[in-house]
């Protein structure tokens, strides 16, 4: 998502990681990976519950498009190397430009 955060700017989107790993292991994933994007902790893994992609000890790999209502628009909920490409979050978003 990274290389693409511009193209997903361009359809008045964000980007939010949220890590529910301990915070010391987040800050280094995002001192080594420098997302343009803000790293959210959430150290309980309440966020995670909620949109029901914990599973275990993990969060399975996940992204959601939701609108401004927070309405969730588009879901992915992968495995651990399953996530979708920036491309296809593109086309979602542009779908829903419409």
């Amino acid at each position: 998502m990274a290389d693409q955060y511009a193209a997903i700017e361009e359809h008045d989107a964000i980007v939010l990681a949220i890590s529910a790993d301990d915070l010391s292991g987040a800050q280094e994933a995002a001192q080594s990976w420098g997302p343009p994007f803000p790293i959210l902790y959430n150290p309980g893994g309440s966020v995670i519950q909620d949109y029901g992609v914990f599973t275990g000890k993990i969060a399975m790999p996940s992204t959601f498009i939701i609108d401004k209502d927070g309405i969730i628009r588009w879901k992915h909920i992968g495995s651990k190397t399953d996530r979708p490409s920036p491309q296809t979050v593109i086309r979602q978003l542009q779908a829903l430009d419409g």
